[in-house]
């Protein structure tokens, strides 16, 4: 049996996609004043994607630019369901674990750029090749450019046996996470 526990990001969101109104100050909205409006948004607080809770958070900020950031686990993990995007192309990133010795394991996550499904093309398909990533949710965009938004699902494999201490996303700002959850093996707690 699976245990599933959403992770909340809010200390480590530092960007604003998500607007109630259009910006004022265009020039710092979104992406390259590219934005979703909350009307056209189709995410939810609490929103289940491929059978699993996620926890979407909005307001000042609403997704995580991976600049490397650090957060606390302080449990057992067998994967990390996260929900994203990436910007200007297609990525594979790192997510950086450590265990409660300070062990560190290197874990594959994948993106889809934000303008594209996972699945889009022959190129697409062959560069996420074996990685398990799905698009769950289409919204469209606002501002300067207006077009169809695509939110990824990516699973990664911990492969950790020892309670994770902490995670370290990435050094790479064109990586958005919006929502993580956690997946254990109750067998495993």
């Amino acid at each position: 049996m699976k245990k599933f526990e959403t992770l909340d990001l809010s200390a480590i969101m530092n960007h604003k996609l998500v607007y109630d109104v259009p910006p004022t100050d265009e020039k710092e909205a979104g992406l390259d004043n590219i934005y979703i409006l909350k009307e056209d948004n189709r995410l939810k607080e609490i929103e289940q994607i491929d059978g699993i809770d996620f926890a979407f958070r909005f307001g000042a900020c609403d997704n995580v630019v991976c600049e490397g950031q650090t957060l606390g686990i302080g449990k057992r993990v067998d994967k990390l369901h996260i929900i994203g995007f990436s910007y200007w192309g297609d990525i594979h990133e790192y997510v950086r674990i450590l265990d409660e010795k300070e062990r560190e394991k290197q874990v594959q996550i994948s993106l889809a750029d934000w303008a594209h499904p996972s699945d889009e093309d022959t190129f697409t398909r062959e560069f996420f090749k074996g990685e398990k990533i799905t698009t769950v949710k289409i919204v469209k965009s606002s501002g300067r450019a207006c077009h169809l938004v695509y939110f990824h699902h990516c699973i990664a494999e911990t492969g950790m046996k020892e309670p994770i201490r902490k995670l370290i996303f990435p050094d790479n700002m064109f990586t958005h996470i919006f929502a993580i959850t956690l997946e254990t093996e109750i067998e495993n707690i």
